[in-house]
């Protein structure tokens, strides 16, 4: 054979293990590429090893030497169960606070309601009560009113 333009002639085999060589200047053959025979065998061979991973990776899971990773959609769960909780904690603490205001205020109108009680019986008249703004005034007209 001869060849005129080498640069579009391709020489290989096949082996026996289904590998196509390329033979190049009577140098050994470089891989270029398997049979479809061969590429079978290899797919299947790399689908019982990812069995077999992912049986080992399980495993590791499950007695906790592995955490798994969370997904994006855990992690925004997660973060939301993190702030409803947070948002339960903040309203038990603002019923506790209102609460005790509420006692406060209770106990602040019980004590009101004794001191008209005792100021009405020791002066026999009836007790008036002015809005906060008009006190200093009255307050004033009744001292005015003593001397």
């Amino acid at each position: 054979m001869n060849y005129q333009n080498q640069d579009n002639v391709f020489v290989g085999i096949i082996d026996n293990d289904g590998v196509i060589c390329q033979y190049a200047n009577s140098r050994k053959g470089s891989a270029v590429g398997i049979d479809l025979q061969r590429e079978k065998e290899l797919q299947a061979q790399i689908s019982e090893m990812q069995e077999v991973i992912e049986n080992y990776y399980s495993k590791l899971v499950e007695v906790g030497v592995i955490v798994p990773e969370k997904s994006p959609a855990e992690i925004a769960q997660a973060a939301a169960e993190q702030q409803l909780e947070l948002a339960r904690q903040q309203a038990a603490q603002q019923a506790e606070m209102n609460a005790s205001l509420l006692d406060a205020v209770k106990s602040l109108k019980s004590e009101i309601a004794g001191l008209k009680t005792a100021r009405s019986a020791s002066d026999n008249k009836p007790v008036t009560t002015y809005p906060i703004k008009n006190r200093k005034q009255s307050a004033r007209t009744e001292v005015g009113d003593n001397d």
